[in-house]
């Protein structure tokens, strides 16, 4: 899987499962679920679902600096110790542990995004107020990144008449 793209609506069930849609849903090489590692996404409220791979790289980022900085070992005590390992089952559910359903208050509904190599478990109202909150900011950092808007198959986000879409 080159990564996770897309946003997708799903139900949490009353045992606080929830179904990763099949496009999302990152599998090992002979097909079966793949181990993932979620936790707490503490600048936005959301969760955080981890491949084995981004979560080791989580892992070292962490090691390299906790040991001389006491924030940042806080900060791992943290983190770790609200994150759970989950193997989906066939149709890729699995149960989110109270604690982080309490986090990042998710009811009946939520909202999963794919984020490149990470997977992002939202409330929906969270998820909308924070991308309205966020709007500036996105448009000013595609602004940067390419001089006049991220490329995306139209003329730098001008429509046929010139003007911004």
């Amino acid at each position: 899987m080159d990564g996770f793209y897309g946003e997708f609506n799903v139900n949490l069930d009353e045992k606080g499962r929830i179904a990763l849609p099949s496009k999302i849903r990152p599998r090992n090489e002979d097909g079966s679920s793949l181990k993932l590692f979620i936790g707490p996404a503490l600048e936005t409220g959301c969760l955080t679902v981890y491949t084995p791979q981004a979560w080791q790289a989580l892992k070292a980022q962490l090691k390299a600096n906790s040991y001389g900085f006491k924030s940042v070992r806080a900060l791992s005590r943290y983190y770790f110790s609200m994150s759970r390992e989950v193997t989906p089952d066939k149709q890729g559910r699995f149960i989110i542990p109270e604690k982080l359903i309490l986090f990042a208050e998710l009811k009946q509904q939520a909202l999963i995004i794919g984020v490149d190599d990470l997977i992002e478990i939202w409330n929906p109202r969270t998820y909308a107020a924070y991308m309205a909150e966020q709007r500036k900011t996105i448009i000013e950092q595609s602004e940067k990144l390419s001089g006049n808007g991220l490329k995306n198959g139209s003329s730098g986000g001008a429509g046929s008449d010139g003007r911004a879409e």
